[in-house]
């Protein structure tokens, strides 16, 4: 096996291009991203971490990447070649190779429906493997720290931290930010609706917050104006208003075979 390092923000392949190699991940994570058929950014699919497999549908199929991998973080991958990985399952022609084409032809039939019905940012029930968060400005990563914290409860709030020290507990991050943070105690709630979207509402800061660009503040009018939906990948949070420091990143993994494509 080939090793492979990347750099945060490196491209492993890109869409169209040959499917010569299966990849496993040894440390790190890397988002895959597909093309977006309106001709918006493309839509990230998947993040993928340590013991994980990216490339392999392409390579079982003979054709060329479908989608685009970038890495997140600093990554280290193991590169199998195709003839290497194929013969492990009996060769190109063998009945190994068979049944994953079929496994595979079978997965994407059901991930061509889901892209047609399901929001892209449906993540819960079994298919919700991780919800991230981490600093997005040097003033939250120092006290974040660089792996950030794993969400593994919700509701899950983040504001101000009542002493001199970040507060982490399984249902809330407060962060002790002194010099002219303008965030409230509780600033920002995640969540998860009945439909099993990722949910971040602003609570109660007339600052309001930004979510992927978009402001939301709960002093706006209509039900959803404090609370937007976040989507599979990163998701760029500012607590407090365009010019706050206070900035997160809210990285939300998918567990779906179907989406390790090509």
């Amino acid at each position: 096996m080939q090793t492979i390092l990347l750099k945060e923000g490196d491209t492993l392949y890109s869409v169209g291009e040959a499917s010569d190699c299966v990849y496993f991940v040894e440390s790190g994570e890397v988002e895959v991203r597909r093309a977006d058929e309106s001709g918006g950014d493309p839509i990230p699919v998947a993040v993928l971490g340590r013991g994980e497999i990216v490339g392999e549908m392409g390579v079982i199929n003979g054709v060329p990447r479908s989608t685009t991998t970038v890495a997140v973080e600093n990554t280290v991958l193991a590169a199998l070649d195709r003839n290497t990985f194929l013969k492990a399952f009996g060769g190109e022609d063998g009945l190994g190779v068979s049944l994953l084409k079929m496994i595979c032809k079978r997965m994407c039939d059901i991930k061509s429906v889901a892209h047609g019905n399901i929001p892209p940012g449906l993540v819960g029930g079994p298919d919700l493997q991780q919800v991230r968060i981490l600093g997005g400005s040097p003033q939250t990563k120092g006290f974040i720290g660089p792996k950030g914290h794993v969400i593994d409860q919700f509701p899950f709030t983040i504001g101000l931290a009542l002493g001199l020290s970040t507060e982490r507990t399984p249902g809330r991050l407060g962060l002790p930010l002194r010099d002219g943070a303008v965030i409230a105690d509780r600033h920002l709630r995640i969540d998860v609706d009945d439909e099993g979207h990722v949910v971040v509402f602003d609570l109660q800061d007339r600052l309001g917050s930004i979510v992927n660009g978009a402001e939301i503040s709960v002093f706006n009018r209509g039900s959803m104006a404090g609370a937007t939906r976040l989507h599979i990948g990163e998701n760029e949070i500012v607590a407090g208003g365009a010019i706050s420091k206070v900035r997160f990143i809210i990285r939300i993994k998918r567990a779906m075979l179907v989406v390790n494509a090509a």
